[in-house]
């Protein structure tokens, strides 16, 4: 296997898609089909995109995982933010996601950006992948993340705006 990363937009492949909409719907049960893991990797490749791509034996390549970001104004500079790493599993455990996080990471730097913001999980509390960004230099915030319908949060809203009004 020859592992290359390369910088550039080009058309997400079905299987990575298909593999992708697969590992987060069986290991974070999020609800995930390959037409919404495609148009959410299409809509990345904008960004600072990275991919990694393998050979096989005949030469063909094949991507294997992807890492990208946005970089965005802030009080200090230019945070890398908006930040998305994925490697297929049969890849992962040998280096192609420290590969993919430093790819994007020294492009970012050379463009400018001086400091990174990302979310990830402790899955089941065993410190993965939480643990691997650490390892890499990243640290814990204490921003918390939130999340929300849109439509029942105007509801909500609307609700009580109404409460108050009577």
């Amino acid at each position: 296997m020859d592992v290359r990363r390369r910088r550039h937009n080009y058309k997400v492949p079905n299987a990575l898609a298909k593999e992708y909409a697969l590992y987060y719907e069986k290991t974070l049960g999020e609800d995930w089909t390959e037409k919404y893991a495609t148009n959410m990797i299409s809509s990345l490749t904008g960004r600072l995109f990275i991919a990694a791509w393998a050979r096989d034996e005949d030469g063909h390549e094949f991507p294997i995982g992807f890492s990208a970001g946005n970089a965005q104004p802030y009080n200090g500079g230019t945070k890398l933010c908006n930040t998305e790493v994925f490697v297929l599993p049969t890849y992962q455990k040998f280096g192609v996601g420290t590969e993919l996080v430093y790819a994007m990471l020294y492009e970012a730097k050379r463009c400018g950006v001086t400091n990174f913001e990302g979310l990830t999980y402790d899955m089941d509390n065993k410190n993965h992948p939480i643990g691997w960004w650490e390892s890499m230099g990243a640290k814990r915030i204490d921003l918390i993340p939130i999340e929300g319908n849109i439509g029942e949060m105007i509801k909500t809203m609307e609700e009580k705006k109404l409460k108050k009004v009577n």
